[in-house]
């Protein structure tokens, strides 16, 4: 369905990879406190099975390439991720703190140096914590620019669910 919809709208469909074996498409329950969603993410998904095609890095060579934390809690899909965004000319990393798959090391390392660092107001002292800043009494503001500044990110943006972002 989605690769009709695509092709219907005249786009390209050519580095979509397509699962051949049993994998199912990826399967997310959401469930809403107030605002702020909680997740939960059935294994295993299609999504857990890219793979780092030659084909896949052309295309992400000289782009702005989109990812998250969450799609690579399989070595697979971890592998092509980050061939294609150490490809990319600019990258935009969404970090997805959802338990059980965090890893600390691996949002660290996207982070530094993206043009674009998205968390929200949960995930932010997270990775101040991670990077060794102090967190204790430090007002959001504050704890964006210190985080901001360790990362060496063009640009950061801490959603704050029904309370908007800041960029």
């Amino acid at each position: 369905e989605v690769m009709r919809r695509l092709k219907g709208r005249g786009l390209s469909t050519d580095c979509i990879q397509v699962d051949t074996g049993a994998i199912p498409t990826g399967f997310v329950v959401v469930t809403m406190a107030g605002s702020m969603p909680s997740y939960d993410i059935v294994q295993p998904s299609a999504w857990d099975a890219m793979e780092p095609t030659d084909q896949l890095v052309s295309a992400a060579k000289d782009a702005v390439v989109v990812y998250g934390s969450l799609a690579q809690r399989d070595a697979r899909s971890r592998a092509a991720i980050t061939a294609a965004s150490n490809a990319a000319a600019k990258r935009v990393f969404d970090i997805n703190l959802r338990k059980p798959f965090i890893d600390p090391e691996l949002c660290v390392e996207h982070a530094r140096g993206a043009w674009l660092l998205k968390l929200n107001d949960e995930e932010l002292p997270e990775m101040a914590n991670w990077l060794g800043l102090d967190t204790a009494g430090v007002d959001d503001g504050d704890l964006a620019l210190a985080t901001f500044g360790a990362l060496d990110c063009e640009m950061l943006c801490v959603t704050r669910g029904g309370d908007g972002a800041v960029l």
